[in-house]
């Protein structure tokens, strides 16, 4: 069990926890400098930045996890070990953006060990003189990590570049392996702002942003579904609250007409275990 806990300098860091709850230890959120965890403000943008997240992947026998969170650590002397915050004018003065790290867990001591740098999953490798189009707040942590079924990664991100489309506030998202490598480069979700509500399924993953729809994808981003929000999943077309969120144990169906007749048909993408039965049976 991985909790996180932010602490009054925007530094975050993480609680483990055995599934029985016998043992429990802490860590950081951030490391640097070979491993050296990072205690100091890591949000140049205000003290305070949107939800630090954390993701485990969720096989059976797997190790590995993410944080996520708002900073600056761009800009930050600590996190400057290699050029990985020059490709674009994102990093300065008191931009913030999203920031992850991986790590792997040794279950038996609970001690993380990383896999990876901290850095922007999302336009960290972006090459552009062009810069952001909101600063100082670039990007957000509105969306959340989530890990696939095949072990990798997708992180989604409340954008506000304008990168990838003139609008100041998109739902974007990339996918990377735990190692830190970019699978797939930032792409643009839609047009509406995203606040939590990425879910994986059995093959792929879906986004919801504000909007109504739903966005489904397989793990390799080649196909791609959108599907209306219905009183079925009771889910407004605005911003969802924080009680209402969009997770993989939904039984969800979409809908189609032939002759006149509304029929529902499960996604094709896959199901978790024991959902394809109650698809079939809340659809007739």
């Amino acid at each position: 069990m991985i909790r996180s806990q932010p602490t009054e300098i925007t530094s975050v860091r993480r609680r483990f926890s055995t599934c029985r709850r016998r043992s429990c230890k802490s860590g950081r959120a951030l490391l640097h400098r070979c491993g050296v965890p990072h205690r100091g403000i890591t949000n140049f943008r205000r003290q305070n930045g949107n939800p630090q997240r954390v993701a485990g992947d969720k096989r059976q026998g797997a190790v590995n996890f993410i944080t996520a969170a708002e900073t600056s650590l761009g800009q930050h002397p600590a996190f400057q070990s290699d050029t990985r915050w020059t490709s674009n004018a994102c990093y300065v003065g008191a931009n913030a953006y999203v920031t992850v790290q991986t790590f792997s867990l040794d279950t038996a001591t609970l001690t993380q060990t990383p896999l990876s740098k901290a850095f922007d999953p999302i336009y960290g490798n972006y090459v552009t003189a062009t810069p952001p189009s909101t600063q100082t707040q670039v990007s957000r942590t509105g969306g959340r990590p989530v890990f696939l079924d095949n072990g990798n990664i997708v992180v989604v991100s409340d954008d506000r570049t304008s990168y990838l489309d003139p609008d100041t506030e998109v739902s974007t998202f990339s996918i990377i392996t735990p190692a830190g490598a970019v699978v797939k480069s930032a792409t643009l979700v839609s047009l509406g702002d995203q606040w939590d509500n990425v879910a994986a399924f059995k093959g792929g993953f879906v986004v919801r942003p504000a909007g109504g729809l739903m966005y489904f994808y397989d793990n390799s981003v080649i196909s791609k579904v959108r599907w209306t929000t219905t009183r079925r999943l009771d889910c407004p077309s605005a911003r969802a609250g924080d009680n209402l969120r969009t997770v993989r144990t939904f039984a969800v169906t979409t809908c189609t007409w032939r002759q006149g007749r509304q029929t529902r048909t499960p996604a094709r993408f896959g199901w978790p275990p024991g959902m394809r039965a109650r698809a079939r049976s809340s659809a007739r």
